[in-house]
């Protein structure tokens, strides 16, 4: 793909050199033009544009992967359309694909392979867990990234891998860009993958980085795709007599044809290769990845931008220009939210007394304190991103949210000023009193449907977009749609009709109840925030 050099997409993001390109479209080298960072876009081949499922799905992944902040996942940052050019904007890094090291190296040394699988295994673990199967693990999407003592493995394409099982064309394309050797057999056999299909994947992977070769030989992909079917894969220590009996057994057993006989998920593979890292610790090499720092409590702020990209530009340089001043610093965006680092929890109220030009919206704000890591690259990860984050989807049009935690930090009695929201759970085993201040509104609200699918009951919001409602006391829960941002109340005492199509993607949801509870007993029992993404491929 050629002529989208120094073009500038969603006016913000300006296009360099062309980096890579395949069937599925062309990675160009870019620059952010509001935070004057390096970044990577994608950008979708011209034959497939005309693909209403190809473009729905990839729209969804591209949002489901940008909620994946995670020190080995690339991360995506932002998704849009810009003069009928999908594109996906993701944090470029350094280094080398793990395929391009193979085509030069042929194999790699074995506690290094173990750390890179390593790697990837966590990454999954967290993807897995946020409901998202990657579907396409395989050495050119793992980048070996270097970092200041050494190198991490890292994931890319969450945003390609599904779309490519989105269809015969899509199929076909996946096959044409040489992914059948990685593919598990249930996929094959065209039944529902989960995350076992990526522990298979990932176990072809860290077979061929110890063996020089895949599991299967065959001449041609349509052998080879039979072979995976129904051969058993070669015997690595006969290419790699050296590789340890533990780590022979674990890759065999991800090679497992049936899902259940594999590794149960992809956080065990991980811990059962960090076990064997540990064993060899003595004879380990210098190129072991460096570990993080270590998690402290950090005030933090998220402004979540308007849907009109005129807007959101001038949002974020308002917001940026906030931060500064207060000596922060804009670590990562993630879709339309834009999170920051404070440097003391005072910094957050002197915010919010800011404002854009009067002909702009101020975006609504999440503050919120709480444990997060900053990487060699300056992004923050941990629970208290992840809560801060969730946060900000729960915000209206203009309004601020902030917990307890960071009220309690700066503790200037600012309960005075603020309306409880109540009691929410914002991550795993992170609940958080939330409160609104007062003086900003929460935005209106809309009516959901609610449909039965199955035994599940799923709400609809007016522009398709669904999702699962889990199981609560509350029958008034309150919906914010990721494919339009509308807010919708649902009522789950209603008569639910037949749902008459899925065909619209499972959308990552917040719910929470519109009441607020008087104690926190009935609070825990009627708030619930829950991010849900469906994948029904």
């Amino acid at each position: 793909m050629t002529g989208h050099e120094q073009q500038v997409l969603g006016d913000r993001w300006q296009l360099d050199v062309q980096l890579g390109a395949g069937a599925m479209g062309a990675v160009y080298g870019g620059r952010d033009l509001v935070l004057g960072r390096e970044v990577a876009v994608k950008v979708l081949a011209p034959d497939l544009l005309d693909d209403e499922m190809m473009l729905a799905r990839f729209r969804r992944e591209a949002m489901s992967s940008s909620r994946l902040v995670h020190p080995n996942i690339v991360t995506t940052l932002d998704f849009g359309v810009s003069a009928n050019v999908p594109y996906i904007v993701m944090e470029l890094v350094p280094g080398h694909a793990l395929d391009q090291l193979l085509a030069h190296h042929r194999r790699l040394a074995v506690l290094r392979a173990v750390r890179l699988a390593r790697d990837v295994a966590a990454g999954l673990d967290a993807a897995h867990q946020a409901g998202i199967v990657h579907r396409d693990i395989k050495p050119g999407n793992v980048m070996v990234t270097p970092t200041s003592d050494g190198e991490r493995g890292r994931i890319v394409d969450f945003g390609i891998a599904q779309a490519a099982t989105a269809g015969p064309k899509l199929t076909q394309v996946g096959i044409a860009v040489g992914t059948p050797g990685y593919v598990a057999p249930e996929q094959l056999s065209g039944m529902v993958a989960d995350g076992r299909a990526d522990i298979f994947s990932l176990g072809v992977t860290l077979y061929e980085s110890l063996a020089g070769e895949l599991p299967w030989v065959e001449s041609d992909p349509l052998a080879l795709l039979t072979a995976i079917l129904h051969d058993a894969p070669r015997d690595l220590r006969r290419l790699r007599p050296e590789v340890p009996d533990t780590l022979h057994e674990l890759v065999m057993s991800m090679l497992h044809a049936r899902p259940e006989l594999r590794p149960s998920s992809a956080g065990e593979v991980a811990s059962q290769l960090d076990a064997l890292l540990r064993d060899h610790a003595p004879i380990q090499a210098s190129s072991s990845p460096v570990p993080l720092e270590p998690e402290v409590v950090l005030p933090l702020a998220v402004a979540s931008l308007h849907v009109e990209p005129t807007v959101a530009a001038q949002q974020l340089r308002w917001f940026t220009r906030a931060v500064e001043d207060e000596g922060g610093r804009v670590a990562q965006s993630i879709g339309r939210e834009v999170l920051a680092t404070l440097p003391a929890s005072e910094a957050a109220p002197r915010i919010t007394r800011t404002h854009p030009s009067a002909d702009i919206p101020r975006p609504s704000l999440a503050l919120h304190q709480g444990p997060a890591t900053i990487d060699e690259t300056g992004m923050a990860m941990g629970s208290g991103v992840r809560a801060a984050l969730r946060l900000a989807r729960l915000a209206g049009p203009e309004e601020v949210l902030l917990t307890a935690e960071l009220h309690d930090a700066i503790g200037l009695g600012w309960r005075s000023r603020l309306d409880r929201r109540g009691r929410f759970l914002l991550d795993t085993h992170v609940r958080c009193d939330v409160f609104a201040l007062r003086g900003t509104a929460d935005g209106p609200t809309e009516s959901a449907g609610l449909e039965r699918f199955d035994a599940s009951m799923h709400w609809r919001c007016p522009c398709g977009g669904h999702g699962k409602i889990p199981t609560s006391s509350s029958t008034l829960l309150r919906v914010r749609c990721s494919l339009c941002s509308r807010l919708l109340d649902v009522d789950t005492s209603q008569p639910a009709t037949v749902a008459g199509s899925v065909d619209h993607p499972l959308t990552s949801i917040v719910l929470t109840s519109p009441t607020t509870p008087d104690s926190v007993e009935e609070s825990e029992d009627h708030v619930l925030i829950s991010a849900l993404s469906g994948f029904d491929d």
